[in-house]
């Protein structure tokens, strides 16, 4: 097995699965020893990719310090599981794989998890950031509206994610039956 072919060979056989994908490096000691403890390390938000990820604009110019502070301390606390959407066969897939599979030296985990699969929801990809001036991490619809949203450039990622605010979670524990 190689690459994004075989991994299409392997969907053909169960048509309709609902899997989520995530792509390891095989040169990081942290994700051996979580898939060797049957679980999925959570990354914090401040370290996604995208420099605007999580941090809208309007935060970022708060007039008030007590809201940009609060703001700050709210992201430092929230933990994100990303997974990236189903392989095309496309070119796409070869920056999925370069970028998130160790420079097409790693490995991607194909998981179907009903658990999992149940708390994650798609990104939204925006060629500008969303109005997010009235929120601030009191507000009943934060996080929803704050970390669901990447610069259109990142589309190619069909991302899925799962949110942990309050470092609730520093692993995920995978059912070894869910791990394609």
């Amino acid at each position: 097995m190689n690459g994004t072919h075989d991994i299409n060979w392997l969907l053909e056989r169960d048509e309709g699965a609902e899997l989520l994908y995530k792509f390891r490096s095989a040169q990081d000691p942290r994700h051996h020893d979580c898939l060797a403890r049957g679980k999925i390390w959570i990354g914090e938000a401040t370290a996604l990719n995208d420099p605007f990820d999580s941090k809208p604009k309007e935060f970022l110019t708060r007039s008030t310090r007590e809201d940009a502070a609060a703001y700050r301390e709210a992201v430092r606390q929230l933990r994100v599981l990303c997974f990236s959407g189903p392989f095309t066969g496309g070119p796409d897939d070869s920056l999925r794989w370069s970028h998130y599979g160790d420079r097409h030296q790693g490995y991607c985990l194909m998981i179907r998890d009903a658990a999992i699969f149940e708390k994650t929801r798609r990104v939204t990809y925006c060629e500008s950031y969303p109005e997010l001036a009235a929120r601030t991490p009191t507000s009943p619809d934060f996080w929803r509206q704050v970390g669901f949203f990447k610069a259109a450039c990142w589309s190619y990622e069909d991302e899925r994610r799962a949110l942990f605010p309050d470092n609730s979670e520093l692993e995920y524990t995978i059912p070894a039956s869910s791990i394609w």
